[in-house]
């Protein structure tokens, strides 16, 4: 067996296991994701290490400092995967980017699959997705969370592919667009299978993402704002949604979960104390000062926290955190329109978590610049 096929197949497997986030095993609480581990054996990638930025290297040390002050082990390991998935994609880019594209389009011939089989043999569908899938791969105990909502969106029901559940690989599917038609031509069945994927697995993001490739012929003049303005923008109009949507209205997160959950970390922010303020959240259920809600607690009753978007690196950190990051994006060179990307794709997660969308909307904000001008 030669060295060659050795280093193909660990980038496959490295790629595969970022893009079907439902073949990786969920052990003590957390998804072990196995691109995590097989990194480390790729060699031609240790051997790059040293190209590596030093800004780069400083900037995971001053984030994982902060964590640790705070005793925030969860979120270190979270930052630490996040830079060094990052980071290999960058350095490997043009050994692994076709692998991704491959493993991507596997992942779009299932959500596919799952749509065909819908309507013929609904109950054979729902096996082949999120959890279901994860737990034929591994068993129940070890089955990676995910969630088979196969409801109705506009007519037709959605699919999710690889992915944890629908509107993560709605997501995805955004990205990988960016990606792979910044970087190349595409022939008709690329484009067919990639159109297929997004109109089955329509989610309310398959729409809000959209404003992405809409601005995008117009990067150049939004990258005339500065950066720091962007930030205050985005995080203002964030806050100014979540106050006139009336999200105190007595469990407001129960009937409008998603909505709720979205602007969850608006919501609190102008609720936070002077040290939550200034440092971040130790506990969000008692984060408020002004607790006249209920919004929180009953988002937390289902496992969702207010740390989505932008503002939730201000909930979690504080005002120290948000300059943090603003500091962090400018030094890395990224441009107004960079963050209304990532502000975007990251409207329902953290910008620092480890779902394959986040990862590979660093690795386009970061690398298109030298496919696409």
């Amino acid at each position: 067996m030669s060295k060659n096929f050795l280093y193909q197949f660990n980038w496959f497997l490295i790629a595969f296991s970022l893009i079907a986030t439902v073949i990786n095993p969920y052990l003590g609480g957390i998804t072990l994701y196995l691109w995590f581990f097989l990194i480390f054996f790729d060699f031609s990638f240790i051997q790059k290490l040293k190209y590596i930025p030093r800004k780069f290297l400083i900037l995971m040390l001053l984030w994982l400092s902060y964590c640790l002050l705070k005793l925030n082990f969860s979120d270190a390991f979270k930052i630490s995967a996040l830079f060094l998935g990052v980071g290999y994609l960058c350095l490997m880019d043009k050994e692994i980017y076709p692998k991704l594209k491959a493993a991507f389009y596997i992942s779009c011939l299932f959500c596919i699959v799952q749509f065909v089989f819908y309507w013929i043999n609904p109950t054979f569908s729902s096996s082949i997705a999120g959890s279901n899938l994860s737990a034929t791969i591994w068993g129940e105990k070890l089955a990676t969370p995910g969630y088979v909502n196969q409801y109705e969106v506009l007519f037709l029901p959605r699919m999710g592919g690889l992915s944890r559940e629908a509107g993560f690989f709605a997501s995805l599917v955004i990205i990988m667009a960016l990606i792979i038609y910044t970087r190349e031509k595409t022939n008709i069945k690329e484009k067919t299978i990639h159109l297929s994927a997004y109109i089955f697995s329509l989610s309310k993001v398959s729409f809000s993402n959209l404003i992405i490739v809409i601005l995008f012929p117009f990067r150049k003049l939004i990258n005339k704002i500065p950066l720091a303005l962007t930030f205050i923008f985005i995080s203002l109009t964030f806050i100014l949604v979540a106050f006139f949507l009336k999200m105190d209205a007595n469990h407001f997160g129960v009937y409008n979960e998603s909505l709720a959950h979205r602007f969850s970390s608006s919501f609190l922010i102008p609720k936070m104390g002077i040290q939550e303020f200034l440092i971040g959240c130790f506990d969000y259920s008692t984060c408020q000062i002004l607790n006249n809600s209920n919004l929180i607690n009953d988002l937390l009753d289902n496992q969702l926290y207010p740390n989505t978007g932008i503002n939730g690196v201000f909930v979690d950190f504080g005002l120290l955190g948000f300059l943090l990051l603003i500091f962090s994006y400018w030094w890395l060179g990224l441009k107004s329109f960079d963050i209304l990307i990532l502000s975007v794709m990251t409207a329902t997660v953290s910008v620092y978590t480890i779902d394959n969308f986040v990862i590979l909307t660093y690795y386009f904000i970061f690398t298109y610049r030298k496919y696409f001008n």
